[in-house]
């Protein structure tokens, strides 16, 4: 589906897919038929968005605010409440929700002014803060899962915060490269944790300019890199800016800004090195055109937010030769 322009996230729900616009806003699209996706509703959230998350029946859209919207009906979604933070005072900076992770009756979303805050949702019509952690957000996306929150910090890096208690949320670790550091003062250039994807203890992060990044947390207080690698150049272009990031089936799907997705095998990631050599991993590249803003991966098929080439589905077995 390319009619969507903008896409810079995409959510899947059953036969659904939630495309957010910066453009269009919230497009519901329904996919039980692949090859021939089309429109059911859509939601246009009154300020410019960029991510969205889906859990019973309700959407969350990160959009300058938090909006819960109910999608139970597809056609007609409605806006049920709002979490803003536009009563931070005048002497503090504007605060913008960047993404947000749903579990149970707590949303925690990351903020641009480097903050984590737990919002009860329990009552969506008015979503209430319970506990906010300063120095945990301020870049990309964010995972929770065991009662520890993982967040793609920007140039801050990957950090680690305990959530055990939602009121009292606690820093646990970090880890930050060298690159991400210096590009602090250089903002023309994009080394940075922008995505990441968590498993068995291990977490694998897009770095934009800087490839990818696989860091042990079996030890949540001190971070460790495993292997730093990146993908061979595309059309005889420099190495891909790496944006997004999902993972299965024994497969990582690295989204880039040259407008493809690079898809490389786990077993070749993993691969622990005793140097700090940037390691390149062979790939099998698939064409998106637009920059590859978010990856969503569910069962056998892919979803792909490909900016101005709109929503792109795809099958895995496919793109394996399986």
């Amino acid at each position: 589906m390319e009619t969507v322009d903008g896409v810079f996230d995409v959510a899947v729900d059953g036969g659904l897919a939630y495309a957010l616009s910066w453009r269009y806003g919230l497009r519901i699209v329904d996919v039980a038929d692949p090859a021939r996706p089309f429109e059911v509703g859509f939601y246009d959230p009154p300020e410019r968005a960029s991510a969205v998350a889906v859990a019973d029946e309700i959407a969350y859209v990160c959009a300058v605010d938090l909006q819960l919207v109910d999608v139970a009906d597809p056609s007609q979604p409605r806006l049920l409440g709002r979490w803003t933070q536009w009563d931070r005072g005048p002497d503090l900076p504007e605060s913008l929700a960047l993404d947000v992770w749903v579990v149970g009756d707590l949303a925690y979303v990351s903020t641009s002014t480097h903050e984590l805050v737990i919002l009860d949702v329990s009552d969506p019509a008015v979503p209430a803060e319970v506990g906010r952690y300063e120095g945990g957000g301020g870049g990309g996306r964010l995972i929770v899962r065991d009662d520890t929150a993982y967040i793609a910090a920007g140039f801050n890096g990957l950090r680690l915060v305990d959530v055990s208690d939602p009121t009292a949320p606690r820093p646990l670790g970090e880890y930050r490269s060298e690159a991400w550091r210096l590009n602090e003062s250089n903002p023309g250039s994009s080394p940075a944790a922008e995505d990441l994807w968590l498993e068995d203890g291990v977490v694998v992060v897009a770095a934009g300019d800087d490839g990818v990044h696989v860091v042990d947390v079996t030890r949540p207080a001190q971070p460790r890199l495993v292997r730093r690698f990146a993908v061979p150049p595309v059309h005889n272009r420099h190495r891909p800016t790496i944006w997004s990031i999902a993972g299965a089936q024994g497969h990582l799907l690295l989204g880039s800004g040259y407008g493809v997705i690079e898809v490389v095998a786990i077993v070749d990631v993993l691969k622990p090195t005793d140097d700090d050599r940037t390691w390149v991993v062979p790939a099998r590249t698939v064409e998106t055109e637009g920059t590859v803003q978010a990856l969503v991966l569910v069962g056998d098929r892919f979803y792909a937010a490909a900016s101005f080439a709109g929503l792109r589905i795809f099958d895995l077995e496919a793109v394996l030769g399986n």
